[in-house]
């Protein structure tokens, strides 16, 4: 759901605006309405150049793994470890920059060899200059190194490494693919010594990087990067107050939750401070605050990757949670691989901070998920236990015919659902009657379901159940054409309905979206019964067979399992933030809720 919000606005003489701010920054509840240009003020501009500089840092060092027998680095300033930091980038650079030309001047002496640097220069004072060519060997007749000053220094793939040894003014005469080569000055001994100098001082910098991600920097930056922000933000509310009475009042506005008000107007009753509180008036840009129980705040962070509410609709957080549940299990669907997924996210909440565990309980929630469709499905890491005699009788959904319309079943589930959210979203927001045609949406589905499963009922009740279901759809039919749009004359209306009901097929086309659902489901399962397939043929190798046999299923399985993860994790969200959405009428577009504090 989202926090109801209250509009406020602080009225206080400009000697009381400080205290105010830093009395507001402390409740840490009222989101400042920040005026425009308030960002291109210089002194914001620095604070917030800072503060991406930290966060910069604090990620740098946040992606460092732990190293064991690291000596921590000592305790240095935020300033320090910044000038630090900068110094091993910009020496990290430097070097990536060398090995790379290294890396191509080793490539093009290699075939060479070490070239003889001092000989070179003998025969350079004697007048003889080498010059040095490359040529494909199929080209090449090799007749003309007899009659002309031609050496093959070396062979690399089907090309032949050439030198000529001309005199003062002597010319090689033209050779059909003979392509001449500048050779660097180094040989290719030193280039190598080189190169792993170069690997030498990056690890250097490498373990200096772990040092202070193993000591207190990280902390260090982290607490100064809380400071940074919590000025900067300081700094913009004290810029976008509007100034009045010839600059003697301050007028800030901003948003307050309701059930902070009371310590608000606590706070400004404290400092002398006038305020004017109303609700919310539509067109307002209100701050979204969402508040929900623990099971859909954990898919708080799926809600924010699309957008966030308006203010004057639902929350659909807690409504496409079970949902999006059920769909991560449909699509990898196998007993095993919920159970590793469960065991390892259990396992990971003892390891990883705090603000991570909300995410391992997720994992769990959809290794449960995945348990449980397995387990109908009777699918165990690939093996099939429809094919298992004894077992068969134990699985609920036995054949992929069922498991297509369970699919499509669902789809229709989430699709009707999310037209009754927005029959709700358009109640609250402009009335009964705009919600007509979409009930008319309602009635007209349901009955073209009844329509298709009339034969289901038998010879007795299913023509009765067709008949009634005939009329209902003539129901909906009715509601669409003559209530879509209320603001038009009837004949307009008319037309507007028919061009929506054009549009069935678009609903249509939603619901074959879900079968999407089934057929990842299906494609796991196949990839895993032939992981164990391939796996079982090096059975039949003497003395390692069974060793081989067991790490290529490991392998094969974490494999198939991690790619049927990343795919049962994007395709509910698709169907989310397409399918769902669209049916629940979602508008979006609100900014999130961000309050002055002190400490963010």
């Amino acid at each position: 759901m989202i926090t109801p919000m209250r509009k406020y606005a602080f009225v206080v003489f400009h000697q009381d605006y400080a205290p105010l701010l830093r009395s507001l920054q402390d409740l840490g509840v009222v989101h400042v309405v920040e005026k425009k240009g308030v960002g291109d003020d210089e002194a914001v501009r620095a604070l917030t150049s800072r503060a991406t500089r930290l966060s910069r840092a604090v990620r740098l060092l946040s992606q460092r793994l732990p190293v064991d027998d690291i000596q921590p680095a000592s305790a240095l300033g935020p300033d320090e470890i910044l000038e630090e930091l900068d110094r091993i980038q910009r020496e990290s650079e430097q070097l990536e920059q060398a090995r790379t030309v290294l890396a191509k001047e080793i490539a093009l002496v290699e075939p060479w060899g070490d070239i003889p640097t001092d000989i070179l220069s003998r025969l350079s004072g004697a007048g003889i200059t080498v010059r040095t060519f490359v040529v494909a060997e199929k080209k090449f007749n090799r007749d003309l190194l007899n009659d002309y000053p031609l050496a093959v220094v070396g062979e690399y793939g089907s090309r032949l490494c050439l030198a000529a040894f001309l005199r003062s003014g002597e010319e090689l005469p033209p050779i059909d693919g003979l392509e001449e080569v500048r050779l660097p000055h180094r040989g290719l001994s030193q280039a190598l010594a080189e190169r792993e100098e170069a690997e030498e001082k990056r690890q250097v910098l490498d373990l200096r990087l772990d040092a202070l991600a193993a000591g207190t920097a990280g902390d260090v930056l982290r607490a100064e990067l809380s400071r940074v922000v919590a000025e900067a933000d300081y700094a913009r509310a004290e810029l976008s107050a509007e100034r009045d009475v010839e600059e003697r009042v301050r007028i800030l506005q901003g948003w307050v939750p309701r059930p902070a008000e009371a310590a608000v107007q606590a706070a400004c009753d404290a400092c002398g401070v006038v305020t004017i509180a109303e609700d919310p008036q539509p067109g307002d840009d209100v701050p979204i605050q969402l508040k929900n129980g623990r099971f859909a705040r954990l898919f708080e962070p799926i809600t924010r990757l699309f957008s966030l509410p308006s203010y004057a609709e639902l929350d659909l957080t807690g409504l496409f949670a079970p949902f999006f549940t059920l769909f991560f299990g449909f699509c990898l669907g196998d007993a095993g691989y919920g159970l590793v997924i469960m065991l390892a996210s259990f396992i990971a909440r003892f390891k990883v901070k705090p603000e991570m565990k909300p995410f391992t309980t997720l994992g769990m929630l959809f290794g449960f998920s995945t348990m449980l469709v397995g387990i109908l499905t009777g699918t165990l890491f690939g093996v099939s236990l429809v094919d298992l005699p004894q077992l068969k009788q134990y699985v609920l959904i036995s054949d992929q015919g069922m498991l297509f319309n369970l699919a499509l079943g669902l789809g229709l589930l989430q699709i009707l659902f999310g037209m009754c959210v927005q029959v709700v979203n358009r109640v609250r927001q402009y009335g009964f009657s705009s919600a007509i045609s979409t009930i008319g949406w309602i009635i007209l589905l349901l009955s073209i379901v009844g329509l298709a499963a009339g034969d289901a009922f038998g010879p007795e009740t299913g023509p009765l159940v067709s008949s009634v279901a005939g009329y209902t759809a003539l129901v909906g039919v009715a509601l669409i054409l003559f209530f879509n749009d209320l603001k038009v004359n009837i004949f307009v209306r008319i037309g507007k309905g028919v061009y929506e009901l054009y549009n069935i097929t678009g609903v249509f086309g939603d619901l074959l979206s879900y079968v999407r659902l089934f057929a990842l489901g299906i494609s796991s399962g196949i990839l895993g019964a032939v992981i164990n397939q391939l796996s079982g043929q090096l059975l039949g190798i003497p003395v390692v067979g069974v060793v081989l046999y067991a790490v290529a299923l490991v392998v094969g399985h974490t494999g198939n399992m991690l790619l049927g993860m990343l795919g049962s994790f994007v395709h509910p969200m698709r169907l989310t933030f397409v399918e769902f959405y669209k049916s629940a009428g979602f508008s979006g577009g609100g900014k999130e809720y961000k309050p002055l504090a002190a400490k963010k």
